[in-house]
């Protein structure tokens, strides 16, 4: 994948959630649970992201890449898990980074339940993969 895919994986859920809170401000609007807004935000656009990009790109997996079929080691299976593998490290790393920043800044609490949080995006990135193997015309 060329540089610039990850740079635009990390720029687009920053500018999707940059937007949310500018939105609500000028309605004059507070965020639906808790006080922070950009919270809000941040935890709802992560996991979309994460189920909606696995999906597609597993889904598009075994097309944009049938020439890599016609080594005799290689399956459908294999290419389908390294493409969902490979979102699903991406979007972790892009969540790791957000929230982390987030954190630090304190912008965010750190969560009271860490194990459940990784159990929710762990099934996320299986309902993404699901999806995606379901339906691989969706692209």
């Amino acid at each position: 994948m060329p540089a610039w895919v990850y740079l635009w994986t990390l720029i687009e859920p920053i500018a999707h959630v940059a937007v949310m809170p500018v939105v609500y401000w000028a309605i004059n609007r507070q965020a639906p649970v808790g006080g922070n807004v950009l919270l809000f935000f941040v935890t709802g656009v992560l996991p979309f992201f994460l189920f909606q990009k696995t999906a597609l790109h597993v889904g598009a997996a075994l097309r944009s890449n049938q020439m890599l079929l016609r080594f005799p080691l290689i399956h459908a299976l294999d290419i389908v898990t390294s493409r969902g593998l490979l979102e699903s490290v991406m979007w972790l790393a892009v969540s790791v980074l957000i929230l982390g920043g987030m954190i630090i800044g304190d912008y965010a609490p750190v969560p009271e339940y860490p194990m459940e949080c990784v159990a929710a995006i762990i099934l996320i990135f299986a309902m993404g993969m699901g999806v995606g193997l379901i339906n691989p015309g969706a692209h």
